[in-house]
């Protein structure tokens, strides 16, 4: 079967994405779904970046959704593989481990709250949660004692880049 992808004003060109319905697999054209669900099949004529594109759309629209496809990519790519310092210790900083650190502090600061609503003093219990030493595995794979207010220093350094990487800032 083949795939496609939305491009503009409800065309489509190959390559990623839904796959064409039963019956619609010709190499050479594409289909556009209608407002009642059926399909329209347009041939195709042109070639842009090895990519068929559809008769009825304008090459540098076609080539705007090529770079905004591999704009996506390459911020993707970066965000997997993002990696944040914090007092010499290099965090990983893709979605998986922010959801991890954020976790982490979660239960601290339930902690925190708790201690605090309990009429523990301040100061105290800032200590006793956020300069508590747990081990954490690095983005390089080894192990290092950290205090948990590093772990929070880290998540907000890698907030920062994430935001700074979807916004191309």
């Amino acid at each position: 079967m083949n795939k496609f992808y939305m491009l503009l004003e409800g065309k489509l060109i190959l390559g990623v994405g839904k796959i064409i319905p039963e019956g619609y697999s010709s190499d050479f054209s594409v289909l556009t779904e209608r407002e009642d669900g059926s399909f329209e099949e347009f041939y195709l004529d042109e070639i842009v970046d090895g990519k068929y594109v559809i008769d009825t759309v304008k090459k540098e629209e076609a080539q705007k959704v090529i770079d905004d496809a591999l704009t996506k990519e390459a911020k993707d790519k970066a965000l997997a593989e993002l990696v944040v310092e914090s007092n010499t210790v290099p965090f990983d900083a893709n979605d998986q481990s922010i959801n991890y650190m954020s976790s982490v502090l979660a239960v601290a600061n339930f902690k925190y709250n708790q201690a605090i609503g309990a009429g523990a003093d301040v100061v105290t219990t800032y200590t006793a949660i956020y300069k508590t030493i747990i081990q954490w595995k690095n983005a390089d794979n080894t192990i290092s004692d950290v205090q948990l207010e590093t772990v929070a220093e880290a998540l907000e350094q890698a907030m920062n880049e994430v935001g700074s990487i979807k916004t191309g800032g």
